[in-house]
């Protein structure tokens, strides 16, 4: 359910903002015990708990003034991580570390069911962690990288370790 909520509105922000989107879901696989594969990929921990993203989006915007890469996870529980990164107004995007915080930089974690402020980002409360991205191309429209942050909401803290992302973006 929440899917359907939550991909229109991405879809919906890449559109209005000039950039594109990438949707990947895995694939079936091609013979009994093989994997399937996805275009875009993205694993972290949160809380010492292991997150795989099984449909992972990526949108990157280049404006007059600035740039940003998007990138959404659901997992299998449909629980949301995301992050949305910068660099400064005038500046091109590139690989380089993007501190959480800085240029409106953020990250989220929505477990499936919350609604509202209930989720944890890393703009609430004081703001630690970054994304760094080690590869970017908007020849090839690919980014990857990793990412580590803590995020808060009203009343506790979660933790994100051990982030990687490989993303295709159209």
């Amino acid at each position: 359910m929440r899917l359907w909520i939550i991909l229109p509105i991405v879809t919906l922000v890449g559109a209005s903002c000039g950039g594109s989107s990438s949707t990947t879901t895995p694939t079936e696989p091609s013979s009994p015990g093989s994997s399937g594969t996805t275009t875009s990929t993205l694993t972290a921990t949160i809380d010492g708990v292991a997150f795989r993203g099984t449909n992972v989006t990526a949108n990157y915007h280049e404006g007059a003034d600035s740039s940003s890469l998007l990138i959404n996870a659901l997992d299998a529980a449909q629980n949301l991580l995301s992050f949305d990164i910068g660099p400064p107004l005038r500046t091109a995007f590139t690989t380089g570390t993007y501190p959480l915080g800085s240029n409106g930089n953020n990250a989220t974690y929505n477990p499936f069911g919350t609604t509202g402020n209930t989720g944890w980002n890393g703009l609430t409360g004081p703001q630690s962690g970054s994304v760094i991205v080690t590869a970017f191309s908007k020849t090839t429209k690919t980014a990857s990288g990793t990412f580590s942050f803590v995020l808060h909401n009203s009343s506790s803290a979660k933790t994100v370790t051990n982030g990687v992302f490989d993303v295709t973006f159209p």
